[in-house]
C-alpha cells in the first residue's frame, strides 16, 4: 500500500465511500504476494463483517494503510479491534480498532487453504493472548 500516512477524518471517509462502492487504491510492497502483487490496483469494498482469509485494508495507529489477511476479532480496552497479519509475516500485527478496517479487496476470494490458515494463525494468537490475560505472561 501507499507509505502515505492518512489522517483518520479521511480515513472515515474513505471508509464511508467504501460502503457505497469500491474505491480503488495501489499497491505497493511485497508483504501480500503472490495473492496481491506490488503495483497493482485493487478495489476495496465496505463489509459488515469480515472472515478469516479475507484481505482487508486496515489503517494503523501510525497512518499507514496496509492490505493483510484478516485474521479474527479480539477486545481492544472498551472496543472490539482485529488482528491481522501479512502473507509473508511469521506474526500478526498488533490489533488495531475495528473502525479502521476500510473494506475488503473486491474478488479476493481466499482458497480453504488460505481460510484454514489464517483461522489456525488466529488460534495461536487468541491462545497466547489468553494465556498472557490468565497467567500475567
Amino acid at each position: 500500500m501507499p507509505e502515505a500516512r492518512l489522517r483518520p477524518k479521511i480515513v472515515r471517509m474513505l471508509t464511508d465511500l467504501a460502503r457505497e462502492e469500491p474505491v480503488a487504491l495501489g499497491v505497493s510492497g511485497r508483504c501480500m504476494e503472490p495473492a496481491i502483487e506490488s503495483g497493482s490496483v485493487v478495489s476495496i469494498e465496505g463489509q459488515t463483517v469480515y472472515f478469516p482469509g479475507d484481505v482487508v485494508a486496515v489503517r494503523l495507529p501510525d497512518g499507514r494503510v496496509v492490505l493483510h489477511r484478516f485474521l479474527g476479532y479480539r477486545p481492544l480496552g472498551a472496543r472490539l479491534g482485529v488482528v491481522t497479519c501479512a502473507d509473508n509475516a511469521r506474526i500478526p500485527d498488533a490489533a488495531a480498532p475495528a473502525s479502521s478496517v476500510i473494506g475488503k479487496v473486491k474478488g479476493s476470494r481466499p482458497t480453504p487453504r488460505e481460510r484454514a490458515a489464517a483461522a489456525s494463525s488466529y488460534a495461536l494468537f487468541a491462545a497466547a493472548y489468553l494465556r498472557r490475560r490468565t497467567f500475567g505472561r
